[in-house]
């Protein structure tokens, strides 16, 4: 049997009709390879099978697949022929691949000429839509409707698996990132492998970094950046504004906040064990690693506060308060210690310097209060001010 190949393009304008071929090409057995139709054309197969289907809303070709031991060839090209001996393709479709050729040349790019572009006729005025223009110097992608906007899937076992979803509302790039958004969740950008992946309701919210805010389901106005930041932010808080409100940066960062909001966790493993602490401010290392509920703590440098489980702190300093468990406390110190340089009880508003406290010489103050003390480069003397008089204290 001769192999019949036909290239046709048809449009149809007008209501559809019962679906009765209008003409058709037939084989010498009497199989139909070729009809048309009120609504569209056919193109099959000496099996009877759909190679070609064209309507007024799309052109679909289908291919075999290649089976073991088969050339992966055949498919649909379109080209020209550059002279007797060399063919040229520039749109080649096959089982395993679809590709675009252009023609370098050295010339001005025209805008309006060249490339390649998908479109559709809005009106009988031929108000033409472009929906995908691929041209040497860019690539456009149009869609209709910025609500559902433009996605990329991945098809394993019959399943859709998005790898990116981008629309007006949200931007999601990275397998399986923000797959369960509902219509409420707006606003978010997710960034990496099952970035967002729980999130349902959340809105406002960047997640970057490998599973980052994976366990997010409805909290807001987050900022997670690293590989798992975030992670178990929820935000289902009873009676406050849980998981909101919240910047992690740095792998693992906040990793375990659950209701916690209005924190700032920068560093590897910053505020790791954080579930419901608010308004703490925890930079470096593994600072406030293992402080779970604490409030209004200010931790700056690796470890500080390594192992605190109170509130209203501020370390400062590698490994400060390292070991602290109380709350309301200041250290300063560059190490883990017992003795910090410098310490503090904001409770009892008083303040401890080990060993030596040097003060500069300097003149009398011009416009002293009582409490003043300075000492005095004219005797070399310290000094105290009571309110009324300066006092030798020897």
């Amino acid at each position: 049997m001769k192999t019949i190949f036909i290239i046709l393009f048809f449009m149809v304008f007008g209501l559809l009709a019962a679906e009765e071929a209008l003409f058709s090409v037939t084989t010498t057995e009497g199989d139909t390879i070729f009809a048309v139709y009120p609504s569209g054309i056919k193109v099959l197969n000496d099996e009877g099978n759909n190679v070609m289907i064209a309507n007024r809303d799309s052109i679909r070709m289908y291919f075999d697949e290649p089976t073991a031991g088969r050339a992966s060839r055949g498919g649909f090209a379109v080209g020209g022929v550059a002279s007797r001996n060399l063919v040229k393709e520039y749109f080649t479709v096959e089982p395993e691949s679809t590709r675009i050729y252009f023609k370098e040349s050295d010339l001005p790019i025209d805008a309006s000429r060249g490339g390649f572009a998908v479109g559709g006729v809005a009106s009988r005025e031929r108000t033409i839509s472009q929906y995908l223009s691929i041209k040497p110097d860019k690539t456009d992608i149009n869609v209709k409707d910025p609500l559902d906007g433009f996605s990329i899937s991945n098809l394993q076992n019959q399943e859709q698996q998005k790898i990116m979803n981008i629309s007006q509302k949200n931007s999601f790039i990275g397998f399986e990132s923000g797959m369960n958004t509902l219509e409420d969740g707006n606003y978010n950008a997710f960034i990496g492998y099952q970035s967002g992946y729980s999130n349902t309701e959340g809105s406002k919210n960047v997640f970057i970094g490998y599973e980052s805010g994976f366990n997010n389901m409805i909290g807001d106005d987050n900022i997670f950046i690293g590989t798992r930041a975030g992670y178990n932010n929820d935000g289902v808080g009873i009676g406050n504004p849980g998981g909101k409100y919240n910047i992690f940066l740095g792998n693992f960062a906040g990793l375990s906040n659950q209701d916690g909001y209005s924190n700032i966790f920068v560093g590897w493993g910053a505020g790791y064990e954080n579930i419901s602490g608010t308004n703490n401010v925890y930079i470096g290392e593994h600072s406030g690693r293992q402080n779970e509920s604490g409030e209004f703590n200010t931790f700056l440098g690796a470890e500080t506060g390594y192992y605190s489980t109170g509130s209203n702190n501020v370390f400062i300093g590698n490994e400060a308060g390292w070991g602290v468990q109380d709350s309301d406390k200041l250290i300063i110190q560059n190490s883990n210690q017992d003795a910090p340089l410098i310490s503090g009880d904001f409770a009892e508003d008083t303040v401890e310097i080990s060993d030596v406290l040097k003060l500069t010489p300097s003149s009398m103050p011009d416009n002293p209060t009582a409490g003043m003390i300075f000492f005095d480069e004219t005797d070399n003397k310290l000094k105290a001010y009571d309110g009324n008089i300066w006092h030798d204290l020897w």
